[in-house]
């Protein structure tokens, strides 16, 4: 079997015990991979199970009813659905189930997602004590002599396990 799997444009091979990355922009942002398993040879497959070790993040859903006879060269399409719950890193395998001729095998694959979480919060100097800045919040500097100066150090904090883009501060 060859397998495959697509996010957006980018398109992944997976050999037995590869790994598949998927990296959710944030919470509630789930990432889907269209996985392609192509039967590679001259006798049919028969797919007879899609399994994950962690479906609290992750699920499949298949494009058939399994189990489900490749012919020669032929494939089918399923999705692998990344939905971060936690800031931690998530990880997966997936167990493709097949016989071919009688002999059955497992063709593997480890599915690992990711999520950013951004925390905002300052603090003043020189002795302010930390403050966090949500949503629609704004940093309040009190009185300043004419002349004088407060400065604000604003600490931006990723807590996740994935990366993230600022784009405006």
């Amino acid at each position: 079997l060859a397998v495959q799997a697509q996010i957006g444009s980018n398109v992944t091979t997976l050999p037995f015990g590869g790994s598949l990355s998927m990296a959710s922009d944030g919470f509630g942002q789930a990432v889907v991979a269209l996985v392609t398993v192509r039967n590679t040879g001259t006798n049919s497959v028969v797919v007879s199970g899609l399994n994950l070790t962690d479906s609290s993040q992750f699920s499949i859903s298949a494009a058939s009813t399994l189990p489900l006879t490749l012919g020669p060269f032929g494939s089918t399409t399923f999705s692998l659905t990344f939905s971060a719950v936690q800031a931690v890193l998530a990880s997966t395998q997936v167990q493709i189930v097949y016989s071919v001729l009688g002999s059955s095998g497992v063709q593997i694959f480890t599915a690992t997602g990711s999520v950013p979480n951004l925390s905002l919060s300052y603090f003043f100097q020189p002795n302010g004590s930390l403050q966090g800045l949500g949503n629609n919040t704004h940093i309040v500097f009190g009185p300043v002599n004419v002349g004088g100066q407060l400065s604000a150090t604003i600490i931006i904090a990723n807590q996740g396990s994935g990366a993230n883009t600022i784009w405006v501060l």
